[in-house]
């Protein structure tokens, strides 16, 4: 299927080129990863041998059943997830293509620069199902907020059972939060007004922010609170997942502290610049469960998490690369 008719103005990342830039943004990111992982084990004198050493112990049951979860969240019910906001916003996708384009897309998501892996998806649906660049934008920004905000339930939801009362002040913070996602959610005068605020920019702007919150204003209230449920089942999964690492290593750890401070972890490890977000996801873990196991064991812990979340369920789909490649037209090689 060709693109739609005028109008319809190429995906920002169909320009993208995987050129000598991607490969200096690969080398950059693979450093800051690695100077963040240096600087914590220089910070608390840990050393790779001794991290080896705690992991040694695992059980490998437990680690294949951390694994099995990942890929099981990863592929089943985060394919299933953008196939309900793809059909929220009025595009009709196959459960078996959604997971194929999930797939091979991952590698991509993984190496190339910022979210430039992830805009490929758009890339894949403006060409074949014909969404313009702004509705693809927008179908991709929605499924990423719930995300957000099922991290932010559970966060939240991990510290009242941790702390109660006790801090308020970080209750209200996360309070704060949720409400500013519900806002963006279900606020039908931020969807009206936004384009026209956007638009005193340039009108190209404007427009495009208008189909960037289509997707979100379109969709029924009771679907989009369905759809945020759906995302607080997901997000369930890196606490689970951790849960598994510990229980693997033998280390008991309280399952508020788990729920909590995994979400957090999860936050700290969206900051731009290093790959995956490898390096503030094991310093957050290292530092915030500090006290429940030496810092070796958490160090690896965090280790295996980012590899058995972020990093393995995204190369796994590796063998379908030349199928999506092949589908969306090398999109690098036009523009």
């Amino acid at each position: 299927m060709s693109p739609p008719g005028p109008g319809n103005e190429p995906h920002p990342a169909v320009r993208a080129r995987p050129d000598g830039r991607s490969l200096l943004w690969l080398a950059g990111s693979v450093t800051v990863s690695v100077a963040v992982l240096a600087v914590l084990a220089r910070s608390l004198d840990l050393r790779a041998s001794g991290v080896l050493e705690a992991l040694s112990g695992a059980r490998p049951e437990l680690v294949l059943a951390a694994l099995g979860w990942s890929l099981g969240v990863q592929v089943v019910l985060g394919s299933d997830k953008l196939r309900r906001v793809l059909a929220a916003a009025g595009c009709r996708v196959g459960f078996a293509e959604t997971v194929a384009v999930r797939m091979g897309v991952g590698p991509l998501r993984l190496l190339l620069p910022g979210r430039a892996g992830g805009l490929l998806v758009g890339v894949y649906f403006w060409r074949l199902h014909g969404l313009s660049a702004g509705r693809a934008s927008g179908v991709l920004a929605f499924d990423r907020a719930l995300n957000l905000f099922g991290t932010l339930v559970w966060l939240g939801a991990g510290l009242l059972w941790l702390l109660g009362g006790r801090s308020p002040m970080t209750l209200v913070a996360v309070a704060a939060g949720l409400a500013g996602v519900l806002l963006v959610f279900f606020s039908g005068q931020l969807h009206r007004r936004a384009p026209a605020w956007a638009g005193v920019l340039h009108p190209r702007i404007g427009r495009f922010v208008g189909e960037t919150l289509a997707p979100i204003a379109e969709i029924s209230p009771s679907h989009r609170a369905g759809l945020l449920a759906y995302g607080v089942v997901y997000q369930s999964a890196p606490f689970v997942i951790c849960a598994l690492l510990f229980a693997a290593l033998g280390v008991s750890v309280e399952p508020a502290a788990v729920v909590a401070f995994t979400s957090a972890a999860s936050l700290a490890g969206h900051v731009p610049g290093p790959l995956a977000g490898i390096g503030p996801r094991e310093a957050a873990l290292v530092g915030l469960f500090s006290g429940a196991a030496p810092a070796e064991l958490l160090l690896g812990v965090g280790l295996l998490l980012s590899l058995l979340v972020q990093v393995v369920p995204k190369l796994v789909g590796a063998p379908l690369l030349p199928w999506f490649l092949a589908r969306v037209g090398r999109p690098w090689r036009s523009g």
